[in-house]
């Protein structure tokens, strides 16, 4: 996987209104844009570019059906984002991190500066 491949990539997931549509397509299966707009309560426009952002990461793959465009989460990518089902699943408090310490230290550099926020504190010994 190329540099360029790895920042478009993170960008697409160093969203919080991303990865919300992420885990309702882990959740629902394939939904339309009008779908995901409602489920999310976000305007259709914002809902459509955001869905192309994880679309052009290679996070999803999209389907026409009569008119409708229909995305589902089908990842192309490296093995890291295999793992972004079971970090989506186990979030389920606003307060709670995606990473623990521990975890978050076997990740880049610049991985870790991306996904700061979603990594816990480290612990006070």
């Amino acid at each position: 996987m190329h540099l360029s491949e790895l920042e478009k990539l993170f960008k697409a997931l160093g969203n919080k209104k991303r990865l919300e549509i992420v885990k309702l397509l882990l959740e629902n299966g394939e939904m339309s844009v009008g779908e995901i707009s409602e489920k999310l309560d976000l305007p259709l426009k914002t809902a459509s570019r955001n869905l192309r952002m994880l679309y052009n990461a290679g996070l999803l793959t999209v389907k026409t059906k009569k008119g409708y465009v229909f995305y589902s989460y089908r990842p192309k990518q490296a093995p890291i984002i295999k793992e972004l089902p079971v970090l989506l699943k186990e979030h389920k408090a606003p307060s709670k991190k995606l990473l623990s310490y521990q975890e978050a230290q076997l990740l880049h550099p610049q991985i870790k500066q991306t996904f700061k926020k979603l990594i816990e504190e480290k612990p006070k010994n």
